[in-house]
């Protein structure tokens, strides 16, 4: 071979061979990248694998702690009711107890007022970019000495974190929030909660969202209510839906919206309930399950006609067609035993506890980034 030839063969050949390191070099880089992307891929799986877990043990360890409240405070009432039984054995057992009325306070918290500016502003501009906070207040069984479902609410503040609300339902319209929106949300917050427990404690604690026709006319809410209602049969079980009586009596879009939801498991809480047994035994069948009744109402401390019927002929009434009575409002002692002698089991109110706030979804975000 002349010497030009090999020469050239030669260059040729050290020229490949640079081509292949050079090749070698940039697969050996890209694998190095893959290799670092992987590892960020992995660890921002493993952070939020870890922030869904803690979250899940603070959201659970809260309602605990809420059960072990209630738990505690039952029993401190079941002491005192024995000891003042042991005191005067002479009572009469059958008749039940009239506690005197209680103070006169709000047993809800108002809607947002004008007043309130600023606490409207938060609540509307929470919803618009989906950052409720949801707080729970405890419904409780005394024969289970547990919580039997907890009260939705939207816990709002101003920018100084001054004034707060909890706010379960709307009794007036807010500048610039839209209705449908707000129960979805707090529908949206309580089915996320309640997918985050265990299965049947689900259904044996519901929770309770405060609704209207505003979200029960609104077509496109209910068509992805019901769609994620058909796709998580479990989901509708840990959700009650609680209405007045009027809107369990409309008609058109909002009847036929609610028959939907109650077909799909959905259950129904009326509020401030004040009917016959012949209402109650309708109500029933439209997918009742619970009646709210104030403290006050099932005393007899509020003014009625001669024909309504007594608090203890609404407790007979509503038992006898299936449904269970919510006592509402419940502050003192005198009034959660007197209730358990007139046959309720469910209570709510400030005597057991308020509102508590589970961590607001800003917060869990901000909680992940610093992890």
């Amino acid at each position: 071979m002349p010497p030009v030839t090999g020469q050239i063969f030669a260059l040729a050949a050290l020229i490949v061979a640079m081509a292949a390191i050079g090749v070698a070099i940039f697969a050996l880089n890209r694998m190095t990248a893959m290799r670092d992307e992987f590892r960020r891929f992995s660890h921002s799986v493993e952070v939020t694998l870890n922030d869904l877990a803690s979250r899940s043990t603070r959201d659970s360890a809260s309602i605990g702690e809420l059960n072990r409240m209630v738990a505690d405070e039952i029993r401190s009432m079941a002491t005192r009711k024995n000891a003042s039984e042991q005191a005067n054995p002479s009572a009469p057992v059958s008749e039940p107890r009239r506690p005197r009325p209680a103070p006169n306070v709000p047993r809800e918290l108002p809607a947002v007022s004008e007043a309130d500016a600023d606490i409207g502003e938060a609540l509307a501009a929470a919803v618009r970019d989906d950052e409720l906070v949801v707080s729970l207040a405890p419904i409780i069984s005394v024969s289970r000495s547990t919580a039997a479902g907890f009260e939705v609410h939207a816990h709002v503040s101003d920018e100084d974190g001054l004034h707060a609300h909890d706010v379960r339902r709307l009794a007036s319209p807010v500048s610039g929030l839209n209705q449908a929106a707000f129960e979805q949300g707090l529908l949206k917050n309580a089915i996320e909660a309640g997918r985050r427990q265990l299965g049947s404690d689900s259904e044996k604690m519901p929770f309770h969202i405060a609704i209207s026709d505003a979200l029960l006319g609104n077509e496109g809410e209910m068509q992805n209510l019901a769609q994620l209602a058909s796709q998580h049969r479990a989901l509708a079980k840990s959700v009650v839906l609680s209405m007045v009586p009027p809107v369990l009596e409309r008609k058109g879009k909002v009847r036929d919206n609610l028959d939907k939801l109650t077909a799909e498991g959905f259950r129904i809480a009326l509020e401030d309930w004040a009917g016959s047994a012949e209402d109650a035994a309708t109500a029933a069948s439209r997918g009742v399950i619970y009646a709210k009744v104030s403290v006050d109402r099932l005393f007899d401390r509020e003014s009625k006609r001669a024909s309504d019927p007594t608090g203890a002929e609404l407790v007979v009434a509503l038992q006898e067609a299936g449904i269970q009575v919510i006592a509402t409002g419940v502050e003192r002692d005198e009034d959660a035993v007197g209730l358990i002698d007139l046959g309720v089991d469910l209570m709510e109110g400030d005597r057991f506890s308020g509102p508590k706030v589970l961590k607001a979804p800003a917060k869990r975000r901000a909680a992940m980034a610093e992890t």
